[in-house]
């Protein structure tokens, strides 16, 4: 989850400089030169979605979504994965 979580984080900056560059979101990974962490993928459909495709029974399948405002702010929707593996980031704004 952790290199995961980083692989993301790491996204931010290369996707902010897509929508400044380009005007909307990117469509692939290759677009802001990312790579896909070894227990996942990573797509964009108008937010960063990493979905995890190895791992515990607790994240296989499920989905770590990053959205973003028009405003550049960042968070987080974890969806059903369990807090506990979680940054600090999605903890705080997961219901």
């Amino acid at each position: 989850m952790g290199s995961a979580i980083g692989t993301m984080n790491s996204l931010k900056a290369p996707v902010e400089a897509y929508i400044l560059t380009e005007g909307e979101w990117p469509t692939t990974l290759a677009q802001v030169q990312g790579n896909n962490p070894a227990n996942g993928t990573i797509a964009f459909d108008g937010a960063m979605t990493l979905t995890f495709t190895e791992g515990s029974p607790d994240i296989k399948n499920k989905d770590l979504v990053y959205n973003r405002t028009d405003d550049g702010v960042w968070s987080c929707d974890a969806g059903d994965i369990d807090d506990k593996y979680l940054p600090p980031l999605c903890q705080a704004v997961t219901p």
